[in-house]
This record gives structure tokens, C-alpha cells and sequence, in this order.
């Protein structure tokens, strides 16, 4: 049985179960499998329950602080540069400098041409199951870096 099936089967046996439960609590009177509120509950609200922990998850999963730059760790942590990729490119601190300027504060490039510089960044859990790794793309123009992004 695939992940997806039985993590989906398992959400509805907790979701019937609990169901069950709080029908025979509220309403002692009547046995729950015979109610017909308690069916259409459980049938909406086993799917409702799934996709909400699999959104949580997703959200969980994908979560990871960003850090300031500091380039020993860049140098080191070739694998988790991801992390240091936002203060990079939202802080702006590599635009206008030349390549020469770029490769003293990121190290050598793992690509380059006439107008780009890739740096590898490793793989980033900000996109959920990211099968290809994240680059830092720098454009160069007339020399000088004009444009930074990462590229997934």
C-alpha cells in the first residue's frame, strides 16, 4: 500500500474514531453508526483533516532561518548556502562590484562566462521536494554585477 493511501487511512480512522467519541458523548441516546450526521461529518471531514496536516506539513518542512552572510560559513557550509542567499540578494551588497571584487567574498564561481556567475547554493527546502539544486545567479554587465537571483 503507497504513503499517500495509508497515511490517508490512518487520518480516517482517527477522524471516525474521534467522531464516534464526541457523537457518543453529545448525544448518548443513539448508537453514532446509525446517525446520519455522524456519516456525512465523518466523510467531510476525514478529507478536510488530510489536506490540513499535509499543508502543515508542507509548511513545516519547508521552514528554515535565513542568516546573515558571513563568508567563513560560506566557504564551509557549501551544502546550506541557501541560507545566506536572502540577506544576498535582498540586501543588495552585491550589486555594482566586479567579478574579481565578487569572487573575493564568494569564492570561485561554479559556472562563469562574459555575463554570469553561478554559485552553488545546495538544495533549499523553501520549495517542497526540490529534486535540483538552487544556484546564486549574478549578471554581469560592462564588468560589474547588475543583477542577483537565485535560480531553482
Amino acid at each position: 500500500m503507497g504513503i499517500i493511501a495509508l497515511s490517508f487511512l490512518i487520518t480516517a480512522v482517527l477522524v471516525f474514531t474521534g467522531l464516534f467519541l464526541l457523537f457518543r458523548k453529545y448525544r448518548s441516546k443513539t448508537n453514532p453508526l446509525s446517525n446520519s450526521y455522524y456519516w456525512v461529518t465523518a466523510i467531510v471531514a476525514t478529507p478536510t483533516f488530510y489536506i490540513g496536516f499535509l499543508f502543515f506539513w508542507f509548511l513545516v518542512s519547508s521552514y528554515y532561518e535565513t542568516q546573515e552572510f558571513n563568508k567563513e560559513e560560506w566557504a564551509k557550509n557549501i551544502n546550506s548556502r541557501y541560507v545566506y542567499v536572502d540577506d544576498l540578494v535582498d540586501g543588495k551588497m552585491l550589486i555594482g562590484l566586479t567579478g574579481s571584487e565578487l569572487k573575493s567574498i564568494l569564492g570561485e564561481a561554479d559556472y562563469e562566462d562574459d555575463s554570469i556567475l553561478n554559485f552553488y547554493i545546495g538544495y533549499s527546502p523553501k520549495y517542497f521536494l526540490n529534486m535540483d539544486p538552487d544556484w546564486l545567479v549574478t549578471d554581469l554587465t560592462d564588468g560589474k554585477v547588475s543583477n542577483v537571483y537565485v535560480r531553482e
